[in-house]
Formats: structure tokens, sequence, C-alpha cells
């Protein structure tokens, strides 16, 4: 599968993508599927173990890998005609209320509202619908959801020495900002993930203008960047822009 933030392959139990940081929002229900199926493989496994004593020691073994395999098999099949019928029913309900969504949408985007335009997406399970008339949402979304983890992540550096505990160091936390700054590059970058003119144009346009405006803003803020500096990032590589960031932090 791919990572719904940069779209770089990933493994279902992967909790976050080891490429942008982003959590991986299908590990969680994975994580749940396994579980069960690990109890029902431990059942059906006493089960198996106590009926092949009925059998040779050679049938015995054969018995259990073929239910063994099977019940890997079903859970997997399972699994992902999960998602595809959750993606299904996400698309046909955004689909019906399409005249009442599509207009909200558009007035957090005019508003420049990004908490607002990600809640509403992700109250209503628009965040899985990437087809039709609710493309162009879903990569604002994705995009959206990347400046506010960098904002995150921003917070989490400023305030490093005032937690008793951080989960990251303040290197690795720099990594993700530049993790994040990164998948925006990707969305903001006209033909990366799609060729569609209606995402990159109108109302749809401006707001991914103003959420690259944003984000030079935030780091020029925080990290003290010039114009010119803060406009650069799209530009350096990801060790070049961890590296100015590092040399501009300024630890308070």
């Amino acid at each position: 599968m791919k990572c719904q933030g940069c779209g770089y392959n990933i493994n279902i139990e992967d909790k976050f993508c080891p490429h942008c940081g982003r959590q991986n929002d299908f590990a969680l229900e994975h994580n749940e599927s396994m579980e069960k199926f690990e109890e029902e493989f431990r059942s059906t496994k006493e089960e198996v173990v106590t009926n092949s004593k009925r059998f040779n020691s050679y049938t015995g073994k054969i018995t259990i890998i073929a239910l063994l395999a099977l019940l890997i098999c079903l859970s997997f099949i399972g699994q992902y005609f999960s998602y595809e019928i959750r993606d299904n029913i996400n698309e046909r309900n955004a689909t019906k209320k399409a005249k009442e969504y599509i207009p909200i949408l558009d007035e957090y985007q005019e508003n420049r509202d990004i908490d607002g335009f990600v809640h509403f997406i992700a109250e209503n399970g628009l965040q899985y619908v990437h087809r039709g008339q609710f493309e162009k949402y879903y990569y604002a979304y994705n995009l959206s959801t990347a400046y506010l983890r960098m904002e995150e992540y921003i917070i989490q550096l400023r305030g490093f020495d005032y937690y008793q505990y951080n989960y990251y160091t303040k290197p690795e936390i720099i990594t993700n900002i530049c993790s994040q700054i990164k998948t925006i590059k990707n969305y903001l970058d006209r033909g990366t993930y799609t060729w569609n003119d209606d995402i990159t144009t109108g109302v749809q346009g401006e707001y991914m203008d103003y959420v690259r405006e944003l984000t030079e803003d935030t780091l020029a803020t925080y990290f003290d960047l010039t114009d010119e500096e803060a406009a650069s990032i799209w530009e350096l590589s990801d060790a070049k822009l961890g590296i100015m960031l590092e040399e501009k932090y300024i630890d308070e």
C-alpha cells in the first residue's frame, strides 16, 4: 500500500510512514484485525491439536499447516475488501451530499481556514474519497495535514526544554519538519500526483498558494529565515534543508 501523505510504499502494519512520518490510518485497523486473527488462530490450533491425535504425525502437521495458511489468506482477503467497502461507502455518501459539502469546503478554502477545512473532511470521512468531484479536496486535505503536522513539530521543538519527556530528539524533530515540508512541496508541485488542472486552479489553486506562503512565513518566523532563505526551501535537498534549519534554530 502507499502512504496517503507522500505516496511512499509502506507496509500495512507500519504505524508511521518511514519516508514522511505520517501516521498510517490503516495500521490500527490492521492491528485489531491481526489480534482477532491471532485469537482465532489460537482457538483453531487447540482444536486441530486435539483432533490430530486421531491421525499419524505427518497427517497432523499437514492439516495444521493447511488450516493456518487458509486463515492467513482469509485474513488478508478480508482486510483488503474491508478497505474497499469502506472507501466505496464513503464515496457514495459523499456523492449524495455533494451539494451540501462542496460549498462548505469551498468556503473553508476561501477563508483560508486550514484547521476547519481539515476537521470537516475528517469528520465526514472525505479523506478517503479521492475520485470524481471530491478529488481536488483530497489533495488539498493531504497538503493541509502536512502543514499542520509541520506546525506540531515546530511547537514540539520550541517547547522541547519545557517537557519532562520528549519522544524525539531535537535533530529528529527537525528531520520530521523537513519530511512534512517535502510532502507539502510534492502536493504543491503541479503534476507530482495529478495532471488534473481543476486541482491547481481557481479557488483550489489560490488555497494551495496560500499554504505555500504560510509555510514560508511560519519557517521564517520560527527559524529566523530571511525572505530569500524561506523561498529557497522548495529547491533544497532534505539534507541541506535540515542543515539550514539546524543552523538557524534559536534554542531559547
